[in-house]
């Protein structure tokens, strides 16, 4: 949840005719709320929390001793995609006597997406002085973020596909062998497909296995699907398949995968061998 608290800090201000611009300073990026400045060099992982604060300085007040800003903050991927709706509010504020100098502190927070990219995200913030006839400040704050760099492919695909000894393993199998009777593993990214309203996504997958005489002794038409939304779009979705090893005999198999896209009506088909010993 994104939150503005107002902080105000002594700033000696120029003499009438003598107004500086508008602007946006003393940017901080966080990893929580109130936490201190990341390092020169930060990134932020996908699925991490950016936190920033800025402050506005040279703003205009009125004969009433009134404040008044207008702000809009988001973030934006490479691509100038936005991470999260906007956040847009106002400043309206009265001094007191004992405050006649001061600025007032935004902060915003915005989920860089599980499955960002990697590369040089922003915060673009936008400030309006209401009292200051209008007048505008903007300024871009970059971070860097370390993701999945996974291509997306202009057709429904499956990526990474790799097999685990269990389902708690992360290291994948350097070598794909199993024992008969034992469970396999599979995990695997699908990527390529059509959006739909509100960058829906609508999958479905079924996995065969195929006997060395590429004869079918296992069959999941179904095994998995998704079907969500999501105000920024995915750029893969992960897949998981297993099945046990019963009645087999030692040799070379094959996993079939079957990626259906509901939305983009299309379907992919690969291939992944493993042995029985």
């Amino acid at each position: 949840m994104r939150k503005i608290i107002y902080f105000w800090t002594l700033l000696c201000l120029p003499l009438a005719g003598q107004q500086k611009p508008l602007d946006l300073v003393e940017a901080i990026f966080a990893q929580y709320e109130d936490g201190p400045p990341v390092p020169s060099g930060y990134k932020y992982r996908a699925g991490d929390t950016v936190f920033i604060s800025f402050k506005v300085a040279n703003y205009r007040v009125n004969q009433n001793n009134r404040i008044h800003l207008k702000y809009t903050v988001e973030a934006l991927d490479p691509d100038g995609v936005k991470l999260v709706p906007p956040q847009s509010d106002q400043v309206s504020e009265e001094l007191s006597p004992q405050d006649k100098n001061w600025m007032p502190k935004i902060r915003f927070d915005a989920l860089v997406p599980p499955t960002a990219a990697p590369g040089r995200y922003k915060i673009a913030a936008t400030v309006t002085d209401e009292i200051g006839s209008g007048q505008k400040a903007a300024k871009e704050f970059p971070f860097q973020v370390d993701g999945s760099n996974i291509q997306p492919g202009d057709t429904i695909t499956v990526r990474n596909f790799a097999f685990y000894r269990t389902n708690e393993f992360t290291e994948p199998l350097q070598i794909a062998a199993f024992g008969p009777n034992e469970e396999v593993w599979a995990r695997f990214l699908m990527t390529g497909y059509k959006f739909g309203p509100d960058n829906r996504v609508m999958l479905d997958y079924g996995v065969e296995l195929l006997n060395p005489e590429g004869k079918v002794v296992f069959s999941q038409p179904k095994a998995a699907d998704f079907n969500e939304e999501s105000f920024y779009p995915r750029r893969y979705v992960p897949g998981v398949a297993s099945f046990r090893l019963t009645k087999v005999q030692p040799g070379e198999y094959t996993v079939r995968l079957t990626v259906h896209d509901l939305v983009g009506g299309q379907s992919s088909e690969s291939t992944h061998p493993f042995r029985v010993e």
